[in-house]
């Protein structure tokens, strides 16, 4: 006669439980203190402004009023700066997506003769460059100031960005696909668009997370070059 043992389950020590807790808690405070101050603005933004100065605005609004809001969409600049903003974001995030791509797969070719040399020059500009009043200058005699260039043309390629980007071709699509692709006909370009492109899906997503949010926290370029779209002007 056969004796099937009943599987125990292991239960967890109480000293993990409530080491457990313990992070949950410090989580949950943490969580709090980070999302409180944004919080207590939208209530505020909502709330009757006396009642917000005498600090009677804490976890609810008080005297509800949306006359802020209404203020803030009759004025209408802040229209033309959104736009602008969405506008620079966008045509820079392609712009600069695409260069990038270009130049990491370009770096990436080992049988490619100089590009150590290349990315060495590149990597001297990660640590050293002109500075604000070269830029500007720079900027001025090439005829970029007060224009959509002058934001998006001088950041067309992020040395941080191009080194991410070069690793990850490098380490993920390996030469054996470059060399079928050369002997099935396929050109660079062609093995490019049609290999390196949507194996490239992961970097691709990244790096346009990190050129928007850049481009969309750029303040101080258009207050330095008077950037600004003529036509929502």
């Amino acid at each position: 006669m056969v004796h099937v043992n009943k599987q125990h389950k292991i239960g967890i020590p109480v000293s993990d439980r409530v080491l457990m807790a313990v992070i949950y808690v410090l989580i949950g405070v943490i969580f709090f203190i980070t999302l409180y101050p944004v919080y207590f603005v939208v209530i505020a933004s909502i709330s009757d402004p006396n009642a917000v100065a005498l600090g009677q605005v804490l976890l609810w609004p008080s005297g509800l009023r949306l006359d802020s809001y209404e203020r803030v969409f009759r004025y209408t600049s802040i229209w033309r700066a959104y736009g602008n903003t969405v506008l620079y974001t966008l045509s820079g995030t392609a712009l600069q997506l695409t260069c990038t791509m270009v130049a990491a797969f370009v770096f990436s070719r080992k049988h490619l003769k100089g590009s150590r040399v290349c990315m060495l020059i590149i990597l001297f500009t990660m640590y050293f460059n002109g500075g604000l009043i070269p830029t500007y200058l720079n900027i001025r005699n090439l005829g970029l100031m007060d224009s959509i260039w002058a934001l998006i043309l001088p950041g067309a390629i992020n040395v941080y960005n191009l080194i991410v980007a070069r690793t990850f071709i490098q380490s993920t699509i390996p030469d054996a696909l470059s060399e079928a692709a050369e002997i099935d006909g396929c050109s660079p370009i062609g093995f490019f668009w049609r290999v390196v492109v949507p194996l490239s899906g992961p970097i691709i997503g990244v790096l346009t997370l990190y050129i928007c949010v850049a481009l969309w926290n750029s303040y101080m370029s258009a207050l330095i070059y008077d950037c600004c779209l003529p036509g929502l002007l």
